[in-house]
């Protein structure tokens, strides 16, 4: 049995299957490498502090890329309300000790926050009302923290199958070499970059004539309506603005067309090495 067993899985049309399903799984965990670089957290302390709108917002440079840093946390991390919460009214309570030289225009409808209380001991309930009427360009309204947990839920759905993905992807390869030898893999990894390389050059080249464009067609893929639009000066677009989601389509781009190009070139050593051999 054990023997009639082995057979089967090393019969050729077990073994193509295998290889068909390991080449596809393998090029989308490259496509999928590339947001893994871009959830690491000092890639949006990075491309924060770079981009960070403070033309058009009353807090600095550092005040807002601590407000990218924990919202990166609220929508990939923690998904912790009452932290995120507490980081904007920490960044009130900076802004209400330079109020001084704020003009006074920039501090209407500002929230209600005590300077000298310590945001981490406040309830969650009581953050919620210091920022209840408060202009969006000063706090996270109900909207964009309804935005943030649509972002938490798609990326708690898609993040799972794309490491197990990852996972199929290595054990196939894994499968093949095991009956076919390592020079088999050739294929695998030449199809999985031509694949990813193929995919990514015709998203890049789709970013790079129209980003705005593109921008919404990959929101309305996962987000309802509108429900991801917020004023150009409010506090969430101030912390994340356009410059921001062009750097991370960047890395994006770069880290999977990378290991795709990698993948392709190792493939075709393989094929070669192969071909070599059996003309022996």
């Amino acid at each position: 049995m054990p023997n009639a067993f082995a057979r089967l899985m090393g019969s050729e049309p077990v073994v193509a299957l295998v290889k068909a399903g390991a080449t596809l799984l393998l090029a989308l965990t490259f496509a999928a490498a590339g947001l893994g670089a871009c959830l690491i957290p000092a890639v949006t302390t990075a491309l924060a502090r770079q981009n960070a709108a403070t033309e058009l917002s009353a807090f600095s440079a550092q005040q807002l890329v601590e407000g990218a840093q924990a919202v990166r946390d609220y929508s990939f991390g923690s998904h912790d309300r009452h932290a995120l919460l507490a980081a904007v009214y920490r960044m009130n309570q900076e802004l209400e000790a330079q109020s001084g030289a704020v003009a006074p225009a920039s501090l209407q409808a500002r929230p209600t926050v005590d300077p000298k209380a310590d945001p981490a001991a406040l309830s969650t309930e009581e953050l919620e009302q210091a920022f209840q009427g408060a202009d969006q360009r000063y706090c996270l309204d109900e909207a964009a923290i309804s935005h943030l947990d649509d972002v938490n839920a798609v990326a708690s759905t898609a993040l799972p199958p794309l490491a197990l993905a990852a996972l199929l992807a290595v054990a196939g390869a894994a499968h093949v070499a095991f009956y076919r030898g390592w020079r088999a893999l050739g294929p695998i990894l030449a199809g999985a970059g031509a694949l990813a390389l193929g995919f990514f050059a015709l998203v890049g080249a789709g970013a790079a004539l129209n980003f705005q464009g593109f921008f919404s067609l990959f929101h309305s893929l996962f987000f309802q309506g509108q429900s991801w639009v917020f004023p150009y000066d409010s506090l969430l677009i101030c912390m994340l603005p356009e410059g921001f989601w062009i750097g991370m389509g960047a890395l994006w781009l770069v880290v999977s067309a990378t290991l795709s190009i990698l993948s392709l070139i190792l493939g075709i050593i393989l094929i070669k090495k192969s071909k070599t051999s059996d003309q022996k």
